[in-house]
């Protein structure tokens, strides 16, 4: 790997990053900001409650500005979980601070493509939507792809699973990003997976990844 490119993960809930790596730290509410790395803050559709999302969003509010905050989630729309109506409406106020801002937007999203799609369709959305984990069929990669969408894979991409495997060959390479998300995967061994599955040499993703990530964020990558 040539070491003037680092490997960039997407979307992590890890607080140290590898050497090398450059990583975007996934913040809930009440959690601390890391020093000297860049993170994502937001809602996130599972702790959706009645009683305390209007606090939490405050929470994040309070966040946009921070020199390190460079995403808006991971937030969405969970269709195994319950009220998803509530969901939804949290889920825009979200969507809209990130366009606001100008600020990428990081997507759990479980059976919700077809809500996702529509609502960024009816917000005019112009800034990057990023689906975190995807490993769905390629139909559902396609439909997300055709509306402007990223897709980040993970781990999912270790298993002997010809879904995730044409889905994620089905991506084009300025829309990709690869991530570790909470689990145990190394992030070198997943580039090197990933580029084998796509029939490239791994300094080639590698690059094509750092190319997406300053593009779709408008930063230069430091850290690591």
């Amino acid at each position: 790997m040539c070491p003037s490119i680092k490997l960039i993960d997407m979307h992590t809930h890890r607080r140290k990053p590898e050497a090398g790596v450059l990583q975007i730290m996934n913040l809930m509410p009440c959690d601390l900001p890391p020093e000297g790395q860049y993170f994502s803050a937001g809602l996130h559709p599972w702790y959706v409650q009645e009683s305390n999302w209007e606090s939490q969003l405050q929470w994040i509010n309070a966040l946009v500005g921070h020199p390190e905050l460079v995403a808006i989630g991971e937030c969405g729309i969970d269709m195994l979980y319950p009220d998803p109506a509530m969901q939804s409406h949290v889920f825009e106020l979200q969507a809209a601070l990130a366009q606001q801002h100008r600020l990428p937007l990081i997507l759990h999203a479980v059976r919700s493509h077809d809500r996702l799609i529509a609502i960024r369709r009816n917000l005019r959305s112009s800034n990057p939507w990023i689906v975190h984990g995807f490993s769905s069929r390629p139909s559902i990669a396609k439909q997300y792809l055709d509306h402007g969408f990223y897709l980040s894979f993970g781990a999912a991409l270790f298993n002997a699973n010809a879904t995730i495997t044409e889905s994620f060959r089905l991506c084009p390479e300025d829309r990709i990003f690869l991530e570790t998300d909470n689990h145990a995967v190394k992030l070198n061994e997943l580039y090197h997976r990933a580029a084998a599955l796509r029939g490239m040499q791994t300094t080639q993703l590698a690059s094509r990844i750092y190319r997406n990530f300053v593009n779709c964020f408008g930063l230069t990558p430091h850290g690591g």
